[in-house]
């Protein structure tokens, strides 16, 4: 498949958890699925100051700086799930506790500047990787957390991820964007 042709994604690509993500991307070529969160997380950095990128609608709910850092690891954890399973690893990859993660994070901490600069490096990062996987690299498959993902599946489900977590924002933490 050339990287212009459209990527197609078959349900038996991915476990079925990651359908929440993957229903918010629409098909395209590489370029177009990996950026297809592109314009409403600028939106949302647009819409942020420091202040906002604070709130928590619940003290036990992460604040708005932490759910872009947890998107930012979890983008680099399935970039690394991506990698292995695209050189052919054959062992299991374990989980991760995103819970602990971001308590982890001190995303609140950090400027949203840096976090959104951070997120522009990493996007285009993610597009290069994908970008030199041949067709072959893309549907290999592996394990991680116990469940069949394919390489594939990958481009799909990390944009999908963000939009989920965007749909949240706008959601529970009331921000418009």
């Amino acid at each position: 498949m050339a990287k212009s042709e459209i990527i197609k994604l078959r349900s038996e690509e991915y476990a079925p958890y990651y359908r929440e993500y993957t229903e918010h991307v629409s098909e395209g070529n590489l370029g177009e699925v990996l950026n297809s969160d592109r314009s409403e997380i600028s939106a949302l950095f647009n819409a942020l100051d420091e202040e906002k990128s604070l709130y928590r609608y619940a003290d036990d709910k992460w604040s708005i700086k932490e759910i872009l850092v947890h998107c930012l690891d979890t983008e680099i954890i399935f970039n690394a799930r991506a990698l292995m399973f695209a050189r052919g690893e054959q062992n299991p990859i374990l989980g991760y506790d995103h819970e602990a993660y971001v308590r982890q994070s001190r995303a609140d901490e950090k400027k949203l500047e840096e976090i959104r600069a951070f997120w522009e490096v990493l996007r285009k990062t993610t597009i290069g990787l994908f970008s030199g996987f041949s067709d072959i690299e893309l549907n290999r498959v592996g394990n991680a957390n116990g469940n069949i993902m394919s390489v594939n599946s990958l481009v799909y489900i990390i944009p999908g991820h963000v939009l989920h977590h965007l749909g949240v924002i706008r959601e529970k933490y009331g921000v418009e964007f």
